[in-house]
């Protein structure tokens, strides 16, 4: 995994970023220094990253409820690591399944909808509403596989740069975008079309959906351990009957 910011740059998925960053260098760092033995490792290592993540949580701009879980989640991650419960090979699984599932993709696209949309004067109260629906069905897209990871590479074209001021190169992720000042509001929409047409494509309900971060980082580290999840199952949204390929309605 690989970020990159201009000074000027935006930071979507930065909490998911400054979360796995911490864990990946703390498990390279430990693996190169393998002779370091000393009986209080795992308590040196854990209260600085514990200290980093959660400071990445409240960066993060979640719903109070989902920050909570979150910090909740990394303390008992944390606790488990000092008392030597959580093995160097959960620790990875966890960071992989973070990296190459859709939690991080999904948090990138939230992080769109707040640095690009929510804050932008040139967008109409209308505007940003329907942008907000639309992210949440390609999110919740891909957060049930429905739509590819890779999807959001196309989805974001109109606002991408190879200068640009934000590159994320993650999983199946790889993007370099536009400082939102940079961004015209035609642009913006022209992204929120591609989504709304990604989801239309996968049957997604045309609906807002809350996304939940919290749950989806919470299954990640069930799936990494083989824990019971206390957690339903992740709903699969209704799908909306798909027109026959090329019909173009009534003519």
């Amino acid at each position: 995994m690989r970020i990159h910011r201009g000074q000027s740059g935006t930071r979507p998925g930065n909490f998911w970023v400054g979360c796995l960053v911490v864990l990946a260098l703390a498990i390279i760092a430990l693996v190169i220094g393998g002779w370091f033995v000393m009986n209080n490792w795992r308590g040196w290592v854990a209260g600085p990253m514990q200290d980093v993540m959660n400071q990445a949580v409240a960066q993060a701009e979640l719903p109070e409820e989902q920050r909570l879980a979150i910090e909740t989640e990394i303390g008992g991650l944390m606790d488990r690591f000092r008392a030597g419960d959580l093995t160097m090979e959960e620790f990875g699984l966890i960071v992989e399944g973070v990296v190459e599932g859709p939690v991080l993709p999904a948090a990138i696209v939230l992080g769109f909808d707040k640095t690009y949309y929510a804050k932008n004067e040139a967008l109409t109260d209308e505007q940003k509403a329907e942008a907000r629906k639309q992210m949440s069905r390609f999110i919740t897209g891909v957060t049930t596989e429905q739509i590819p990871q890779t999807k959001i590479d196309d989805a974001i074209a109109p606002i991408s740069d190879p200068n640009g001021a934000v590159k994320v190169q993650a999983g199946n992720v790889n993007i370099s975008i536009k400082d939102p000042k940079n961004t015209t509001p035609e642009e913006l929409m022209q992204v929120i079309a591609n989504m709304q047409a990604e989801a239309d494509t996968a049957g997604i309900e045309d609906k807002e959906f809350t996304v939940n971060i919290a749950d989806e980082f919470t299954r990640v580290i069930d799936d990494a351990l083989g824990r019971e999840s206390s957690l339903p199952p992740a709903p699969t949204p209704a799908a909306v009957p798909a027109l026959p390929e090329g019909d173009g309605g009534e003519g």
